[in-house]
């Protein structure tokens, strides 16, 4: 676009840059002044991110400083918040200044709730959601400080409204992060764990009474022996029977007598295995019972530990937090954006979207206002023209 466009593109929507900014200007100034300003009330904690939330829970140095700062950001926010502080100070009770502006919307607000196009809350829920949106907790960037910000008509009510917020904060972050009460946890799991020991105590000495199991290794070892014993008899029970059986028919009165005592050992060596069966049975249980017992009792012996650690941290001062509250808000003494600043700006607004439409009715303007775009988009020279004549009377 050469300079000769931009000047006959200025001169043919004159009209819109010129009256779009003067517009705007008188719009803008007319709303500062219809309607209330506002004012804005800060106050500042300070989060330490190399300390534990409170003196009761434990510190998790892993966390990183902007998770850290976005969770209390969410805490300033919540609902818990925020209904601490519309009851505590009742914002829905105060009185208001009337105007015609807020008079309409409220009328138009009841007519669309009579039809059902939307519910009609009540000012306290009201407040609360208002409150919850408002209300700006904001982490300064590359440091551990949070500005929590309101803007309200009132000054006095905007800082009310933020110490209230702050104090409310403060208050529901000791009790997220408190522990109070562990130490009955950990009292019934030291309690349920001596049941259980002495009930696996008891269990073994019972099984230990129904078995006689007393001395089960020296019962277990002379059967083992005996055991032994007996097998090398019947081996010299059977060689001497294979001996005789070379020289003698089966019938032979002493091989009888040789195979006799071999099915009578025999049976001895099994009711023998069958009794060290039945003590290895008894001792891997006892065995198991004690196994038991340890696990059980080492279990004990930690319940025991936590409980007392929590009896310990139960007297600590659970108010040690790691927030502290650098600076509590002052009633603003002038609004947030003056009369005369929202004025200025409506100027080059005004400028800027006058310059915007005009660049639209251009883009849509397809009429035809020069020879040279006749050929363009007809494709055909000019041979010449004929200037528009307008009549200057009537007949």
């Amino acid at each position: 676009m050469t300079r000769r466009d931009i000047i006959i593109f200025l001169f043919k929507w004159k009209l819109t840059i010129l009256v779009i900014p003067p517009l705007v200007l008188g719009a803008v100034a007319g709303l500062a002044y219809l309607l209330p300003q506002s004012y804005q009330a800060r106050a500042s904690v300070l989060v330490e991110r190399n300390r534990a939330p409170v003196m009761r829970s434990n510190f998790a140095p892993v966390l990183d400083l902007v998770e850290v700062l976005t969770s209390e950001s969410e805490l300033v926010r919540s609902r818990t918040v925020m209904s601490g502080v519309v009851d505590q100070l009742q914002p829905h009770l105060r009185p208001k200044k009337d105007s015609s502006l807020k008079r309409t919307v409220a009328q138009v607000q009841h007519s669309l709730a009579e039809l059902g196009l939307i519910d009609e809350v009540p000012p306290r829920e009201r407040w609360v959601a208002m409150l919850q949106k408002q209300v700006e907790p904001k982490a300064l960037t590359n440091s551990s400080v949070i500005n929590i910000t309101y803007s309200d008509e009132d000054p006095q009510w905007a800082a009310k409204i933020v110490n209230a917020v702050t104090k409310g904060y403060i208050q529901h972050h000791l009790k997220v992060y408190a522990q109070g009460g562990s130490s009955e946890v950990f009292r019934q799991q030291v309690e349920s764990s001596e049941r259980t020991v002495s009930q696996l105590r008891r269990q073994m000495a019972e099984y230990k009474r129904a078995s006689s199991t007393s001395a089960v290794a020296e019962r277990q070892k002379s059967l083992v022996q005996a055991l032994a014993s007996t097998t090398s008899e019947r081996a010299s029970a059977q060689n001497e029977l294979a001996d005789l059986l070379t020289r003698f028919t089966p019938d032979y009165p002493k091989a009888q007598l040789l195979r006799g005592k071999i099915a009578r050992l025999s049976g001895s060596m099994d009711q023998m295995a069958q009794h060290v069966e039945r003590l290895e049975e008894t001792q891997a249980r006892v065995d198991e019972l004690r196994t038991a017992i340890e696990a059980e009792g080492a279990t004990l012996k930690e319940y025991r530990q936590r409980y007392d650690q929590a009896k310990v941290d139960e007297t600590a001062d659970v108010r040690l937090i790691n927030v502290r509250v650098v600076d509590y808000a002052d009633v603003p003494g002038q609004p947030r954006l003056s009369r005369l600043l929202l004025i200025l700006l409506s100027l080059p607004t005004g400028l800027l979207l006058a310059l915007g439409i005009a660049m639209l009715r251009e883009y849509f303007d397809r009429r035809v206002l020069s020879p040279g775009a006749a050929e363009r988009i007809l494709g055909l020279p000019e041979l010449g023209s004929v200037p528009l004549l307008r009549r200057r009377g009537r007949g």
